[in-house]
């Protein structure tokens, strides 16, 4: 396949759905796509389906995994085109989001490595985060007795008889197909602080203490204070890595923050409150959201409100660092909102920065509320994605719902996961059990798309009735020309011969061509020209019409 071929089957931007005759409302699948959107292929998981899949921006799958369960709760794609994703394992403990088991398949969906982290004492959750070196940094839980936890300073009567689970980082070493080594490792459990007994461990003042968890922070039932929480204490439910700073940020729902540390220490350090680039060892470097969690502030003062997906914005500066957080907004004042933050906090010569009164500055803070036009609130999961062209991917998971806004929030792209916990959707029924718990863009350049057949594949509803859509090949644009109306082709699906009508009167020229781009048909067109299907196999086929500089690509069902 020549660099020209491969550009028609990679580069598509634009794509505008015909609406069949007839045929029900959009209730699954792509539900609008302007040309404002971001060009590329989105990464879902859908939470009851053992498949991920990567979708243009039609909504046609270009690849799909298998695996042997539901996803844990995500996956990512790597450089070289293969696919990191975490799965449900069976489990001695665990709570939402529990999983336990990382995966890495090729792109031919062949099995490279798979470890289980689970057991009687850990247990994978939520979120994992692959490293440009080869490792994984894996969130997990870690079951601490009552005996140990009340040691560490935690009150007695809040204290289940089974334990606390305490949050945890491994970073493990791929060994061959199914094993793993630990080479780094760091612990809440480490770096705890309490103040009600001066005889048991992790004895200090907590408004002092910004870089510590206060062991006893929001560990009452809500519904019965004087009865234990959740053991699952803090539910951390992201953790991304900065490869800049070498540094690690996590996300705790329950405690409503966001948090720093540092990735460049040691295992003895990262234990301590010293070492590393930053000095501080695995204490907190930064932390942000809900002050009360360390006795500086009320609750009128909190800021997030059952948060996922904490994400780094890039940036080469190590000195300017900044960061998303989609903010469920569950239990906020006034109507449980939604809404997408921006933070960057203030670091002067390398370090973030306390104010004189101990809390963590940060140089801007701005917020994009739910309005009834974005229509993007979830009370749980979801996540947001800063892209290239600065508009945001937000996914809302509760919904299985993924919409693209502009920076002057347009909305330009919707898609509601057709794939529910009994399979595909018919198109026209509502969705059900279609929750996702993120999304993820990756641009046509993206390096694991080198060297790839990328062919759209069929929607994943069940859609009898999809006639495909239109794409904007605008790899030699800059222009914003419109051809959605240029020209009608029907039948489709054919049989013998396809008519191409133009309804303008500059020059069309055409290409027809297969998924392995072999093309089999090319020239220019007249105002009503037509295509000899007849010796053609049956099958897909795409037809590529150039207006000028831009260009259209339709699939064509051959039958």
């Amino acid at each position: 396949m020549n660099l020209y071929q491969k550009i028609v089957l990679c580069l598509l931007l634009v794509c505008i759905v015909t609406n069949v005759t007839g045929q029900d409302p959009k209730t699954v699948g792509l539900i609008q796509y302007d040309s404002l959107s971001y060009n590329g292929y989105t990464l879902i998981s859908p939470m009851s389906s053992n498949r991920t899949y990567l979708i243009d921006n039609c909504g046609e799958k270009i690849k799909e995994w298998t695996f042997d369960s539901p996803p844990a709760l995500l996956a990512y794609l790597q450089e070289d085109g293969s696919l990191f994703r975490a799965e449900r394992s069976s489990g001695l403990f665990g709570a939402g989001g529990s999983g336990g088991r990382i995966v890495h398949k090729s792109w031919d969906n062949k099995l490279i490595w798979s470890f289980i982290y689970s057991n009687d004492k850990v247990r994978h959750h939520h979120d994992f985060q692959p490293l440009p070196n080869g490792n994984v940094l894996v969130l997990a839980w870690e079951r601490k007795s009552r005996e140990e936890a009340i040691q560490a300073g935690r009150i007695p009567s809040l204290t289940r008889p089974d334990g606390v689970w305490f949050e945890h980082i491994v970073e493990l070493k791929p060994i061959g197909i199914d094993s793993a080594r630990i080479v780094w490792e760091w612990h809440v459990f480490d770096h705890l602080v309490q103040e009600r007994d001066s005889i048991l461990d992790n004895f200090g003042d907590i408004a002092s203490s910004p870089n510590l968890f206060h062991i006893n922070y929001k560990i009452a039932n809500a519904f019965s204070p004087s009865e234990p929480g959740n053991s699952d204490w803090m539910h951390m439910n992201s953790i991304q890595y900065n490869e800049v700073r070498d540094e690690i940020m996590l996300s705790s729902r329950d405690f409503n923050e966001v948090y720093i540390i540092d990735h460049s220490t040691t295992i003895e350090e990262a234990s301590s409150g010293q070492g590393g680039r930053s000095g501080k060892g695995g204490n907190l470097l930064f932390r942000w959201g809900n002050n009360a969690s360390y006795n500086k502030g009320t609750a009128d003062d909190q800021l997030l409100f059952a948060q996922h997906h904490a994400s780094w914005l890039e940036s080469e500066d190590s000195n300017k660092v900044g960061f998303t957080v989609f903010n469920n907004g569950i239990g906020s004042p006034g109507l449980d909102i939604s809404s997408v933050e921006f933070i960057s906090p203030t670091i002067i010569n390398g370090e973030y920065v306390l104010s004189s009164d101990g809390i963590f500055m940060v140089d801007d803070h701005k917020t994009i509320n739910d309005s009834e036009e974005l229509s993007f609130s979830s009370p749980r999961l979801s996540s947001v994605q800063v892209l290239k062209n600065n508009n945001l991917l937000i996914a809302s998971g509760n919904h299985g719902r993924i919409r693209e806004i502009t920076p002057d929030e347009k909305k330009v792209w919707d898609y509601i996961n057709p794939v529910s916990n009994s399979g595909p959707i018919m198109q026209g029924t509502n969705a059900f059990a279609n929750d996702i718990f993120r999304a993820e863009r990756y641009s046509y350049d993206y390096e694991a798309f080198d060297g790839k057949v990328l062919v759209p594949m069929g929607v994943l509803e069940i859609d009898p009735d999809y006639m495909g859509c239109f794409l904007i090949d605008t790899t030699t644009s800059t222009t914003s020309v419109s051809t959605t109306n240029a020209f009608k082709i029907y039948p489709n699906p054919v049989n013998e011969v396809i008519t191409i009508e133009s309804l303008i009167n500059d020059d069309l020229y055409f290409e027809l061509y297969d998924v392995n781009g072999t093309v089999y048909r090319k020239g220019y067109l007249n105002r009503n020209s037509q295509i000899d299907m007849n010796d053609l196999s049956k099958g897909f086929y795409f037809l590529k019409i150039r207006v000028k500089d831009q260009a259209q690509v339709l699939k064509i069902i051959k039958e």
